[in-house]
């Protein structure tokens, strides 16, 4: 038995989806693009306008926080009273999130441990997060200017580069894991280094900030906003800021693998990917919904 050319396209689909959700805001954002890409029409929940002209055979969506997205399509023949299908699914997966104080050193590395700067979000298997190339994605807000008065604007973000790791112990460090198995403990193991402080010209010794200034500056190059690069003599060329971090007024991110996920398997009849429970669903839930109208 031979997966099937339909199969492969979904597959396909699949895979394209979930490469782009590297958290819950882009799962939101790639749900999007497949509703407009369907036809589907955003409107409002809080403008009246938008649900009284819903019509017979349309097809709508609205978000809520950026981290949620609801979808509907009203039948040709629907009449107030009529009954309706509902199917829901969640965009969120369980992440290391970075916690509003991140900054911590130790042992030489500039780290962003879980008892200051990292909180396991859901029951995940923290296990399998070691020794991967990881990097960290979400939303931030920042600050700008429009008709000449300051807004803020939450925008996705996404490091596409490996810029964390959370190492093992060498064996000959941890031979009990032979008899007692791999053992660790989320406040003291779970330690992702970003750096040494010897590459970095320990940038951070005379700043305050809540976050370390090489994580918000690789945040704030990824989201080009302008800056003077004078406002930071003290850091090294290689590590000057091409943007501005004090644009950056907060912001909301979770670490994430930078593996792609992919097809496997002699048959390739296997998937392999981060967060197939919640992102498998929402893709299902979505792409039924478009199927249907």
């Amino acid at each position: 038995m031979e997966v099937t050319p339909e199969e492969q396209s979904i597959c396909k689909e699949f895979l394209d989806y979930v490469n782009g959700c590297h958290s819950e805001f882009h799962a939101v954002s790639q749900t999007e693009n497949m509703l407009k890409k369907a036809g589907f029409v955003q409107i409002s929940e809080k403008v009246d306008s938008d649900w009284s002209n819903l019509k017979p055979g349309g097809k709508y969506y609205f978000t809520r926080n950026q981290s949620s997205v609801m979808a509907f399509a009203v039948g040709g023949q629907y009449k107030p009273g009529n009954g309706f299908s509902m199917a829901g699914a969640h965009t969120d997966s369980p992440v290391l999130k970075i916690k509003p104080l991140s900054k911590t050193s130790g042992s030489g590395f500039l780290q962003i441990p879980p008892q200051v700067g990292i909180e396991p979000y859901g029951g995940g298997l923290w296990n399998t997060w070691f020794d991967r190339n990881l990097t960290v994605a979400g939303r931030a807000i920042v600050e700008g200017q429009k008709d000449g008065k300051t807004v803020y604007e939450c925008k996705l973000v996404h490091i596409p580069r490996p810029i964390l790791c959370i190492p093992n112990l060498a064996i000959h460090l941890n031979r009990n894991i032979y008899t007692e198995g791999f053992k660790y403990n989320k406040q003291t193991h779970l330690l992702p280094i970003l750096a040494t402080e010897i590459l970095t010209g320990k940038p951070d010794e005379k700043s305050s900030g809540e976050h370390h200034t090489l994580l918000v500056d690789l945040l704030a190059k990824e989201l080009k906003v302008s800056v003077e690069a004078a406002e930071y003599p003290s850091v090294t060329l290689l590590c000057r800021p091409q943007v501005s971090p004090d644009k950056i007024k907060d912001f909301d991110l979770g670490m994430c693998d930078t593996q792609p996920a992919c097809i496997h398997g002699a048959k390739e009849e296997f998937i392999s990917a981060r967060g197939l429970d919640n992102l498998m669903m929402s893709f299902i839930c979505t792409k039924s919904l478009i199927d249907s109208t």
